[in-house]
């Protein structure tokens, strides 16, 4: 839209005080073709230029904003404030060095922030969450057809502060805005104050204040319900449709291509990483009206699926068996050495490049924002026979950024995963499996948000576990036959499916029929702690900044023991969950405080954990049972269904398929031990026969 400077005659205020009054001509520079907006250009050179005019602005605007008078018995307060901040910041460096100390903070909450820098540790944190939440959405707009940012641009937001700009007093100041995002002076970086990411008059309104229809009659187990899309689906009042689901199909198979014309020792070392199996089992095809579906049943609050006889998640165990990848070893955090060298430098040496501008030309260039595009890195780096640790790095860095941490990127891969890969020999110590489960719970998240469109994560393990826990979801093409400790995920044939609007409201329709006798509760044995200890864990997973909450108490069943109520979890953080995906944020005090829990538990089995010696074991027949005060609590904290009309009147139990093999022996075995108890004389040949049989049936149970 078109820009015109603002006026500087125009007076806002009473007489201002003499140090604010002489004003000096200035140099201008002005974009007239990214300004989106008047009143985020703040443009000019000086120290006492920049000072009159954001002081002035910055005043107007947090009394607009606020709902406040442009009296006189504020002026000279507000402007003592914003003039200290100056002062302060400016005494601490010369006019011909930018500004680098500490924030200093305003009386309105407005902070002076580093702005954004692509080879500093900031870059890794807004590359890693803040630029997945902005940048990226822009790129599921584009590929789902919506687009929330002009959505959201149609609500009435605050009146943004203007940023205030310290520079060298010779140098031209150009500030402007694009899709809701300042962009800095291409010259050299700078300093900025305003606002935070938040609204905070907004925030009451997605946190539950008084019981909400279909429930939860007490918001203190998932307080951010009245943001999720549940809502907008149970009043409805909205109905956002499918997802768009993130999917990196064509990558997946270069890199198998890459992979097969390796030379054998190559393939052999990749083999060592407990990874190069990846790209092999990716999903050829995301079902997303079935994704989409179980995604309005997630509660970001807990991390679980809220079905209508209680919770389920996807655990470490599953991510295990399903993936094929370790889940014991090192956190992927930001703890590893993020300082010894740039995300640059590491990409230059990757791809053999000299010149850093290289890397930046062109309207697609090949680094963006600390991502680097996959195409650049496999046609740089296949068959790179005079260097096999970067072929390897280089095929190890697009496979687990396409396989496990697939985002909004599109067409590239986060730069930050080179960090660690920076040492191959130490890339089978990590904990790839509660990464990537990390990852996979905040994009569930994020997607539960009524204003999200899209969701990303690793979207196969997703709907593998679907088909594993869910018979009557599972595709209707035959099973693959797979080894014993081959990945489970190699065991389904992804087949394209309908991803319209009727099917997706079936699927709805199912899971609010949904009966606990319906779902395989253990697929993968009866005793999955046994062959992964690890998910009997309590407490944060990490990605990197990324931390989500982990608690196997809330979903009991699915180790083999009875479901009682779960005891409350200490959250080290704060959390925000607005409808606004962009807005999402979860935070945690101390990011070592997780690497500390992961080693306590390593260290010691019972320290951090669930123990599982205080449970009760499921009877044989009967893997759903929970205490009696459960479902009771259950449905006064939870939103079980999302139609109104199955909430009235709650599903029966419905007879499962002959697919279900757990129900069908479970019924027979529950008869066979009523028939044994009855009969009374254990030397009977048929009491005889039915107990070899049950005896039997355990031990090939067990044994899996």
């Amino acid at each position: 839209m078109a820009s015109k400077r603002r006026p500087t005659s125009t007076p806002l205020s009473p007489p201002q005080p003499p140090a604010l009054k002489r004003l000096t001509k200035t140099n201008v520079e002005f974009d007239e073709d990214n300004v989106d907006d008047v009143n985020d250009v703040v443009v000019g050179s000086g120290v006492r230029h920049t000072r009159s005019r954001c002081v002035n602005a910055s005043v107007r605007r947090e009394r607009e904003r606020d709902g406040l008078p442009l009296g006189e018995e504020y002026i000279e307060e507000d402007l003592e404030d914003f003039t200290t901040a100056l002062d302060n910041a400016l005494q601490s460096t010369s006019p011909q060095a930018q500004l680098n100390s500490s924030p200093p903070q305003s009386s309105h909450g407005s902070k002076v922030c580093h702005d954004y820098d692509v080879d500093s540790k900031g870059d890794e944190d807004e590359g890693s969450e803040g630029d997945e939440n902005e940048g990226s959405e822009g790129n599921e707009d584009e590929g789902s057809g919506g687009n929330e940012d002009e959505g959201s641009k149609g609500d009435e937001e605050p009146v943004i502060p203007p940023r205030v700009v310290v520079r060298d007093s010779n140098a031209p100041i150009t500030i402007h805005r694009r899709k809701g995002k300042f962009i800095r002076n291409p010259e050299g970086s700078m300093s900025t104050t305003g606002r935070c990411r938040r609204d905070k008059g907004t925030r009451d309104t997605w946190l539950v204040t008084s019981p909400m229809g279909g429930g939860p009659l007490d918001g203190s187990v998932i307080p951010s319900y009245p943001a999720h899309v549940a809502r907008s689906l149970w009043e409805a009042t909205f109905d956002r449709g499918k997802l768009h689901c993130q999917s990196k199909v064509v990558v997946c198979k270069r890199l198998m291509k890459w992979y097969r014309g390796m030379k054998e020792d190559l393939r052999d070392k990749l083999g060592e990483s407990s990874l190069s199996h990846l790209p092999f089992m990716m999903a050829s095809h995301i079902d997303a009206p079935l994704i989409s579906a179980f995604v309005e049943r997630w509660q970001p609050d807990t991390n679980t699926f809220h079905l209508p006889f209680g919770e389920m998640t996807i655990m470490l165990h599953d991510v295990q068996a399903i993936l094929g990848i370790p889940v014991e070893g090192s956190v992927v955090s930001c703890t590893y050495d993020d300082t010894s060298r740039s995300l640059m430098s590491l990409i230059l040496d990757l791809l053999q490049v000299s010149d850093e501008a290289t890397l930046k030309v062109g309207k697609a260039p090949i680094w963006q924002r600390g991502c680097v595009k996959t195409s650049t890195i496999i046609g740089n780096l296949e068959g790179l026979a005079r260097d096999p640790e970067c072929e390897m790095t280089g095929w190890l860095l697009t496979a687990i950024g396409c396989c496990l941490f697939t985002d909004k990127s599109r067409s590239r891969v986060r730069s930050q995963i080179s960090r660690n890969l920076d040492h191959l020999d130490r890339v089978p110590s990590y904990s790839w499996g509660s990464a990537c489960l990390a990852f996979l719970y905040r994009q569930l998240g994020m997607a539960t948000r009524s204003e999200s469109r899209g969701i990303g994560g690793c979207l196969t393990l997703l709907q593998a576990w679907i088909y594993e826990h869910f018979p009557c979801f599972r595709p209707r093409s035959v099973r693959k036959d797979i080894g014993h400790s081959d990945p489970r995920a190699l065991r389904w044939v992804y087949a394209p499916e309908s991803k319209d609007q009727t099917r997706l409201a079936s699927f709805r329709a199912r899971l609010d029929k949904l009966t606990p006798e319906q779902v395989l509760w253990t697929p993968f044995g009866a005793n999955p702690a046994a062959p992964c200890p690890r998910t009997t864990y309590i407490g944060p997973i990490c990605y990197r900044d990324i931390g989500e909450m982990y608690n196997p108490d809330q979903v009991t069943r699915q180790l083999g023991y009875v479901q009682r109520v779960p005891q409350e979890v200490i959250f080290f953080g704060k959390a925000y969950r607005p409808p606004n995906s962009r807005k999402y944020e979860v935070e945690f005090h101390d990011l070592t405080h997780i690497d500390k829990l992961w080693k306590r538990f390593a260290a010691d089995g019972y320290a951090a954990s669930l123990i599982l010696a205080s449970l009760t074991p499921v009877p044989d027949g009967v893997p759903y049972l929970c205490e009696d005060d459960y479902d009771t609590w259950f449905m006064g904290h939870s939103h079980p269904y999302i139609c109104p009309a199955f909430a009235a009147f709650p599903p029966t139990v419905v007879v499962p398929d002959r697919s279900h093999t757990e129900y069908w022996i479970g019924r027979y075995n529950q008869v066979v031990h009523g028939l044994i108890e009855a009969h009374n004389d254990p030397h009977h040949p048929m009491v005889i026969a039915a107990q070899k049989l049950l005896d039997d049936w355990n031990f090939i149970l067990h044994s899996q």
